[in-house]
C-alpha cells in the first residue's frame, strides 16, 4: 500500500537494513465525518510560545509514498523525506496531545536501490531537524558530528522538557505556525 508508514526502530536499523512493515487498518465509511467540508472547523494549532513542555515521544516514519527527490547539486544523489513527529505532554482544546512535524529528516538512496540510515543533520543545514540535532548536541556538550542517530533519538525519547517557540514557516507559498523546541531544560 502506498500510504503505509513504518516507524523506524534505530536499534534494529543499526543491526539490519531490513524492516518489518506495520499495516494500518483500513478506515471504514462509518468512521468518516458526515459534516460538509465547508462547515467543518479548521484545526488551529495552539500558540505554545514560551511554554515548558515534556516530550512524550519522538517518532520517525518512512513513507513509501514520499517521492524520490534528486539533489539539485548532484543529479546522482537521490533521497526521500521521512516523517519526524514529536508529541508533547500538553494537550489542545480537544484533549489531544500537541504534536509537531519536524521537517528536514531524509534517507539517501543507496547504489543498490535501498535506503540508508535516517539523516537528521548535515553540517551547515538550516532545516528544523538539523536545528533540533544541534540543540541536543549542545545540551549533551558534544560537537554535532560526534553524536549518533540513535543517541539523538534516544535522548528525545528520554522524557526531556523543552521550551517552545511559536514560529512561522513557509511551505508552498503559505505561512504555517509550528511550536518548535528552542531550548532543552
Amino acid at each position: 500500500m502506498a500510504n503505509e508508514q513504518e516507524e523506524i526502530n534505530f536499534d534494529a536499523e543499526l543491526e539490519s537494513t531490513q524492516q518489518e512493515e506495520s499495516i494500518e487498518e483500513e478506515i471504514k465509511s462509518d468512521q468518516l465525518n458526515e459534516t460538509p467540508i465547508e462547515s467543518q472547523q479548521k484545526y488551529e494549532r495552539p500558540n505554545l510560545d514560551g511554554k515548558d513542555v515534556k516530550i512524550l515521544s519522538a517518532k520517525v516514519f518512512k513513507r513509501e509514498s514520499n517521492p524520490v527527490i534528486t539533489s539539485v547539486n548532484n543529479p546522482n544523489v537521490k533521497y526521500r523525506k521521512v516523517n519526524f513527529v514529536i508529541t508533547y505532554e500538553s494537550k489542545n482544546k480537544d484533549e489531544i496531545n500537541d504534536r509537531e512535524y519536524i521537517s528536514g529528516a531524509i534517507q539517501f538512496q543507496q547504489r543498490e536501490g535501498g535506503y540508508g540510515q535516517v539523516n537528521f543533520w548535515n553540517k551547515g543545514a538550516k532545516n528544523q531537524s538539523a536545528m533540533l540535532w544541534e540543540l541536543v548536541a549542545k545540551k549533551k556538550d558534544k560537537q554535532p558530528e560526534k553524536m549518533s542517530q540513535k543517541e539523538f533519538y534516544d535522548f528525545l525519547n528520554s522524557g526531556i522538557t523543552v521550551k517552545l517557540k511559536y514560529v512561522d514557516t513557509q511551505w508552498k507559498n503559505e505561512t504555517y505556525h509550528k511550536n518548535l523546541p528552542m531550548e532543552i531544560l
